[in-house]
């Protein structure tokens, strides 16, 4: 899986983001970023599996960076993106292996029309003050939440609602992010990254942080290939089934 030849791609990859450069490297792209990703989704999704009694939906994020509306234009994420729920569930385990750290996040990636009305409803109700104090007992323990998507608080709740921070969130994620990496005293740490690093801004709803795209979405166990329309804000995201979607030739980025 991950060994110190993926920490070396990742730090190369930050200080030389363009596509000579890439293209320079891809062996060491296929064998010590694609590789060892796809391996360790493997891995961790037959924990759950056994945890859970159910399968697994995995994610692993394209390392190309969707640019079209980014001032940044570097071409290349400098990280591994995995994400993982049970078929169905409202939750995301995410893993972020950056060049600096791991970060580790869970959450619910896009609150669907009922989810969102029960979320808004729940946190009116007496239950809010609850919910207020345990997101505050995250963030204190030094825990990140992806802050609100909304500018405003969202009718017909009053403006000065005394938890409108939380009726503004369309989604809700934690991430922790206090797993340093240790550098060799013989490799200086690479300069900061000029991109945003996991977990740093809100994530769409099927799974990806923005400037990022799945490169494949499958379950480990062989189940009938579901169809329907790409996922889209609000919906959920379309699940590629089979073996054949292990084969990163054939899977085609699910669209944003």
């Amino acid at each position: 899986m991950f060994d110190p030849q993926t920490n070396a791609y990742l730090a190369d990859l930050a200080a030389n983001n363009t596509r000579d450069w890439f293209t320079a490297n891809r062996a060491r792209y296929e064998a010590h970023y694609l590789a060892p990703a796809k391996a360790f989704a493997d891995a961790f999704a037959a924990q759950m599996e056994r945890r859970s009694g159910a399968p697994v939906d995995i994610r692993l994020f394209r390392i190309h960076r969707d640019v079209r509306f980014a001032r940044d234009k570097t071409p290349y994420n400098p990280h591994i993106h995995i994400a993982w729920r049970n078929p169905g569930a409202a939750l995301w385990w995410m893993l972020g292996l950056e060049v600096e750290a791991l970060v580790i996040g869970l959450g619910c990636f896009g609150f669907d029309k009922d989810r969102l009305d029960h979320w808004r409803r729940l946190v009116d109700s007496p239950a809010g003050a609850e919910l207020k104090a345990i997101t505050q007992g995250l963030t204190g323990a030094g825990m990140r939440i992806d802050p609100p998507s909304l500018k405003r608080v969202p009718a017909p709740y009053d403006k000065d609602h005394q938890r409108g921070n939380l009726l503004r969130h369309k989604e809700l994620a934690v991430w922790g992010n206090r797993f340093q990496r240790r550098w060799k005293a013989d490799r200086p740490a690479p300069a900061a990254p000029r991109h945003r690093p996991c977990g740093s801004r809100p994530v769409g709803a099927d799974g990806s942080p923005s400037g990022e795209r799945p490169v494949v979405s499958f379950r480990r166990l062989q189940r009938p290939r579901q169809t329907g329309a790409p996922s889209r804000r609000g919906s959920e995201p379309r699940v590629r089934s089979g073996r054949s979607a292990r084969c990163e030739s054939r899977i085609r980025p699910v669209p944003p």
